[in-house]
């Protein structure tokens, strides 16, 4: 795909694919409900909103 100019490393202009949780997943059981409250592809938001948002 050569997209090494817009994927695969933390830096500016480069994008995104993450979710947020409503919970610290480590700190809960193992069988918690757990919600994902945002996710983000491309660096754009496809569900939910930014914090403060």
């Amino acid at each position: 795909m050569r997209q090494e100019h817009l994927t695969g490393s933390r830096e500016v202009e480069k994008l995104a694919d993450l979710f947020a949780l409503d919970q610290d997943i480590f700190a809960v059981p193992a069988d918690a409900s757990t919600t994902v409250t945002m996710t983000m592809l491309g660096g754009k938001v496809v569900h939910g909103q930014l914090p403060g948002e």
